[in-house]
């Protein structure tokens, strides 16, 4: 499978381009070295619902005969008693992204809230809004935390909550997620102040009439909703928006020495990688890289999915999608080098698809696949080579 694939540079703060042509390099795809790695998804009857990374998971039984949670050690496979999860007010239990606190999402009398419990010291945080329910929660720590909430008559809210300087930012916008440093936030967030059409409509804000007059003078319930990505301080100050994303984005993320953005918007057939630097103690963007793969087939279309960041935030792992006539025909993955700028093939699945693929330290990958036609998962650990 012989693959085009160009990298285009396009400078933010500099008046001038570059353009560059990434190097496709044949290197040896990688060795097999374990069969289903993964735990199995059913202990004692009970379901896996995630793993953290310190190899504690959370299961749910799935016999009926208890309605709440479980925290376990997996290398031991007992239970841990630091907190009690068989409640029945828990809708949800996952950890936070660095495995050492657990988010709960609890419904109590009709009322949606969070509680946080911090695994290593044993504390339990409460958060809760005194309006509205709490649609969705990110952290860094028990001092920084975001979360959004959707009134029935007005746009999201997210709320930028820093304990330690006693600042909580309310900002028109919702989801987003925190730097790994903690010193930063992305959030999706609204352009323009002004309601769109469809958005008075739905929160109730003029009549019918109104409605009416609005159409005959032109107005559209198509329009769409002005989103922008931006870029917060923890303070809570916008440093600056990426105009480029004027569209949805279904894929972002930071990369682990917070310097970097992966991002892919949708209908895209590759993805942005925006880098970035603190100056002066300031952040800056340095420049933002887009990379396509196009194949000389062209009866095909070829799409980048899923782009993730290996650990030392230098590689990016992805799925290949080759698609005709809106059916995906085949389905690799591939590494992205910037550091050498390079990429590269790493298992070719013949009539498979890939359900889920993660890195495991920075020489291994772990893929989640079944054959088209078969429902059975096979789970294999990747030795690069």
């Amino acid at each position: 499978m012989k693959l085009i694939i160009s990298f285009l540079f396009f400078l933010l703060i500099f008046s001038s381009g570059l353009a560059q042509k990434a190097n496709m390099v044949s290197r040896p795809l990688a060795k097999t070295v374990n069969l289903n790695e993964l735990p199995d998804k059913l202990i004692n009857g009970s379901e896996i619902i995630t793993v953290s990374k310190s190899n504690k998971a959370i299961i749910r039984d799935k016999s009926g005969n208890s309605p709440g949670f479980q925290l376990i050690d997996m290398n031991t496979r007992q239970a841990i008693s630091a907190i009690n999860l068989d409640n029945p007010d828990i809708k949800s239990v996952n950890f936070s992204k660095d495995g050492r606190f657990l988010i709960i999402k609890k419904d109590t009398n009709s009322k949606e809230y969070i509680e946080v419990f911090d695994l290593e010291n044993n504390e339990l945080l409460r958060i809760e809004n005194p309006e509205y329910d709490i649609a969705y929660f990110d952290l860094y720590d028990f001092n920084k935390y975001v979360y959004w909430v959707k009134p029935k008559t007005d746009r999201f809210k997210l709320y930028l909550t820093n304990k330690t300087s006693g600042i909580e930012n309310v900002i028109n916008g919702m989801k987003g997620q925190w730097a790994p440093n903690g010193r930063y936030f992305l959030i999706d967030a609204y352009d323009k102040e002004e309601l769109i059409l469809r958005e008075k409509i739905e929160y109730k804000k003029i009549s019918k009439e109104e409605y009416e007059n609005e159409i005959k003078n032109g107005g559209t319930i198509l329009e769409k909703i002005p989103w922008v990505y931006c870029i917060y301080s923890e303070e809570g100050k916008q440093l600056f928006k990426f105009d480029q994303f004027d569209d949805y984005l279904d894929w972002i993320k930071w990369s682990f020495d917070s310097k970097k953005i992966v991002a892919r918007k949708r209908g895209d057939t590759g993805f942005h990688i925006i880098f970035l630097d603190i100056i002066s103690d300031e952040l800056k963007i340095l420049n933002t890289i887009y990379f396509e793969g196009a194949m000389p087939d062209k009866n095909a279309t070829y799409v980048c999915i899923n782009p993730k960041w290996s650990n030392d935030s230098e590689k990016l792992l992805f799925k290949l999608n080759a698609e005709r006539d809106e059916n995906i025909v085949d389905q690799d993955l591939w590494i992205l080098n910037l550091s050498d700028n390079t990429y590269y093939k790493i298992i070719d699945l013949n009539n498979a698809n890939i359900k889920r693929f993660t890195w495991s330290g920075l020489d291994h990958v772990i893929v989640t696949y079944s054959e088209y036609g078969n429902s059975n998962e096979i789970t294999l650990k990747l030795e690069l080579q």
